[in-house]
């Protein structure tokens, strides 16, 4: 009986040990393979993740880049224009952001160039995706009348104008007397904006299609004129009530708005940054 048990429990144990050394390897085999799979998935990731935000430029596209920062980074305003109209990039997904070396579908911090659309650029510092410090939108309009840029310089914060800035238009090209009677060749607003709306003191200057600038300043508030005496109130023929206000440098033009217009909400940065 002794001999019998004995014999017994050797077997069990015998058993219990293979046992134990299947379990081993097994649970073995489990780390390396979850360590090899950890391995692989690092270098997959970060290949897909980079090829899904950067875009590859095709040929001449990184010159006409630096060209039009190097164009807006010297103020030729004309210049940036002539490039970002004429330009036939390969790109069609916005926002974009170029920051010297490639292009990304991501805004990342630092100071770059943004494309918000086809024909509308950001350029400055930016911030959590938006324009944050010092920063220039600009625009290019391929109108009836002529080719036109738009502009919006100054101080931003959390992507709207903040601070001191200007704004304005300005047609390089074109002005056709038959579709442009009256119209001005350039236009320019500077003062102190909030959240996008100019509030205070704003200078207005405006030129005509003969060359010749007129000077205004004036009181707004929230984007609205604040008239002062300075504004003088008649009425035409017709009954229409309207506001005229003189230039500073001639006396032969003036500034002239309906009653309407008056209370309208029409002194603000007009290129907001939208993504």
């Amino acid at each position: 009986m002794n001999q019998k048990r004995t014999k017994n429990l050797q077997i069990f144990f015998r058993i219990g040990l293979f046992a134990l050394l299947l379990a081993s390897l097994g649970t073995a085999g489990m780390l390396r393979n979850k360590k090899s799979d950890k391995d692989l998935e690092i270098p997959v990731e970060s290949f897909t993740h980079s090829q899904t935000l950067s875009v590859v430029l095709a040929s001449g596209e990184k010159e006409f880049l630096d060209g039009l920062v190097h164009s807006l980074e010297e103020g030729d305003l004309e210049e940036a224009a002539k490039l970002l109209i004429d330009s036939k990039v390969s790109w069609n997904e916005f926002p974009l952001m170029y920051d010297g070396t490639d292009l990304k579908k991501e805004l990342s911090e630092g100071k770059g160039l943004v494309f918000t659309k086809a024909f509308t650029v950001f350029y400055g510092d930016f911030s959590d995706g938006k324009p944050q410090g010092q920063c220039l939108a600009f625009q290019v309009l391929n109108l009836e009348e002529g080719k036109r840029y738009d502009y919006s310089s100054g101080t931003w914060e959390n992507g709207k104008m903040n601070g001191y800035g200007e704004c304005g238009y300005s047609y390089y090209e074109g002005l056709y007397e038959d579709l442009s009677q009256g119209m001005n060749r350039k236009d320019e607003k500077r003062g102190f904006f909030n959240n996008d709306l100019l509030d205070g003191e704003v200078q207005y200057s405006s030129t005509n299609q003969e060359g010749e600038t007129s000077l205004w300043r004036f009181q707004v508030e929230k984007g609205e004129i604040a008239p002062d005496e300075r504004w003088s109130k008649e009425e035409r023929d017709s009954g229409e009530i309207y506001y005229r206000l003189l230039a500073e440098n001639e006396t032969d033009h003036a500034y002239v708005l309906s009653e309407s217009g008056m209370g309208e909400e029409r002194w603000k940065n007009l290129i907001l940054f939208e993504r």
